[in-house]
């Protein structure tokens, strides 16, 4: 008997060795990148490459898809990041940024459904595209990394990744140009989500409000500084990607229905603000006329040296703000609170706020403001603050105070400067 059963044994054994015996279950979803439809592509140096970004549900089955998050990695000593778009026809919103890796950099795509339950879809969707451009001769590879599709109860999909390998060779080559093909079979567009924002300064209508006095006690009226992209006393930097939760919330402390939020995650992936720490974007704090600076500075595309310094002495070489400023104060919207001093870790008041970005888009109003504190906002804010009110850029609070001189949270800043974005 002991022999049979050793047989047996045996015998399982050696079929569990065979090719083709086991069994794997087939994957809800594949992330597919492509080039000119293809998956291996040649390009000169110098040239750029246009990637595709596809989702496809293996089975053509209609499915419901409430959020999608998916990391891309690509080797910086091979490729330059150019640009990247969302496709918006098919109801995606935020869309792509860049990513700082120690293994090379990152693309990050995020989407969330404007349906609270996801939108019926099916067969294959282009989610959106992207440039690289070509630096040295040589092999690398595109790779989806991290990707995942959640239902609306925040389970996963099962998903698998297809990537693109780059042949890179001197010259110009022409690579395929894409096929626009990609469009969903079914379902509908996915309208924006609406979000809670209050007409109020303190809830998140307007973008200042925020805590306490402000008064300039220093020489010159300051001009309001803006400020940096995040983090109130160091450098902001940028934010990786969660390994849990869905791809929408990318902040623990910024949640879907949080008032600003469409405003944090529009900026968030468009490169302007970061978060104070890889999970954290801390809403409700003060901003820093640092900060400020920076984010305007980003808004408006300013040219940023480096290596530039200011006169100011509170403002040294090396540290992180000091090219924004010096970029802002050239194009004269910000000037020190004296000759010496900047005073980058003050606050920033709601009318300074007003007035940094007022000066930038070169909009003074002649019109007395409204609101019954009027008299409390100092003379050189007064025309930006109207002009500001009228493009619908800020707000009063209900009792119909503007409060010149509280401080401006990160949330409400956030507002402000998508407002003026959106506008441009």
């Amino acid at each position: 008997m002991k022999k049979y059963i050793s047989l047996f044994i045996i015998c399982c054994m050696f079929l569990s060795l065979m090719p083709g015996t086991a069994v794997f279950a087939a994957a809800d979803f594949d992330f597919i990148l492509k080039s000119g439809g293809q998956s291996t592509v040649t390009i000169g140096v110098g040239d750029e490459i246009t990637v595709e970004f596809e989702l496809v549900k293996n089975d053509g089955a209609s499915y419901s898809m409430y959020s999608m998050q998916n990391e891309i990695l690509y080797d910086t000593e091979y490729f330059d990041y150019v640009q990247g778009s969302i496709n918006v026809e098919n109801g995606f919103k935020y869309g792509f940024r860049k990513l700082e890796s120690s293994s090379g950099a990152k693309i990050l795509i995020g989407f969330v459904d404007s349906s609270e339950n996801g939108t019926e879809r099916s067969g294959r969707t282009l989610v959106g595209s992207f440039k690289l451009k070509a630096k040295k001769t040589g092999n690398s590879s595109i790779k989806n990394d991290s990707a995942y599709v959640t239902k609306s109860d925040l389970s996963r999909y099962s998903s698998s990744y297809s990537d693109i390998d780059a042949e890179i060779v001197e010259g110009s080559i022409s690579t395929p140009t894409p096929v626009p093909s990609l469009q969903p079979t079914s379902g509908p567009t996915a309208k924006p989500k609406p979000t809670s924002k209050p007409d109020t300064n303190g809830n998140g209508g307007n973008g200042g409000g925020g805590g306490g006095n402000d008064t300039n006690t220093a020489t010159p009226k300051p001009t309001a500084a803006p400020s940096a992209s995040e983090g109130p006393t160091s450098e902001p930097i940028i934010t990786p990607v969660p390994t849990s939760g869905i791809s929408v919330q990318v902040f623990d402390d910024v949640e879907t229905g949080y008032w600003a939020y469409d405003d944090i995650m529009e900026l968030y992936y468009a490169g302007i603000v970061n978060g104070d720490s890889p999970n954290t974007f801390l809403p409700e704090n003060n901003i820093t006329r640092a900060e400020f600076t920076k984010l305007v500075a980003l808004l408006f595309e300013f040219e940023v040296d480096e290596t530039a310094e200011t006169n100011f002495v509170d403002v040294p070489a090396g540290e992180w703000y000091t090219p924004y400023i010096a970029a802002a104060y050239n194009e004269g919207i910000v000037t020190g609170y004296s000759e010496t001093n900047f005073e980058p870790d003050k606050n920033v008041s709601r009318q300074e706020m007003c007035a940094i970005i007022g000066r930038k888009l070169n909009i003074v109003s002649d019109k007395e403001t409204v609101f019954t504190d009027s008299d409390e906002i100092e003379d050189y804010a007064k025309p930006y603050v109207q002009s500001m009110t009228e493009a619908g850029f800020i707000k009063g609070y209900d009792d119909n105070t503007f409060r010149p001189f509280e401080n401006a949270t990160r949330a409400e800043s956030a507002a402000v400067i998508n407002r003026v974005k959106k506008s441009k």
